[in-house]
């Protein structure tokens, strides 16, 4: 294989990978709004990292949601690496200043038969 169709490739990993998580995002999403969640931002780009889901609850706080696929449930310990973490919660930390509220971390790992489990970081 040549160093174009090599990269070709590559591009079209990259856009099936980015497709699949903007589709994992709106499937959370789209469950959370059935739950009277209100959608505040989306893909919201803070000094730390990007924030998936920001969204207002019914109980009045905001809830951060960081989604992640899984191929396997084996995989779930595996898909948040330590730094991951980190950046996640000075993000939390920055929105809470930013809007001055509460704002609860939850990540949202999506199954291979789309079940959603919602788990603290």
């Amino acid at each position: 294989m040549d160093l174009a169709s090599c990269t070709e490739e590559l591009s079209r990993e990259l856009k099936s990978s980015s497709d699949r998580g903007l589709e994992t995002e709106e499937f959370v999403l789209k469950f959370l709004i059935q739950k009277k969640f209100k959608l505040v931002e989306q893909r919201y780009k803070t000094p730390f990292g990007e924030v998936d889901l920001l969204l207002d609850s019914p109980k009045n706080h905001l809830v951060m949601i960081e989604v992640k696929s899984l191929s396997s449930w084996d995989r779930l310990l595996h898909r948040l690496s330590v730094k991951q973490r980190q950046r996640l919660h000075r993000s939390r930390q920055f929105l809470e200043n930013k809007y001055r509220r509460l704002v609860v971390l939850k990540v949202a790992y999506v199954g291979p038969k789309n079940e959603i489990v919602f788990l603290d970081t």
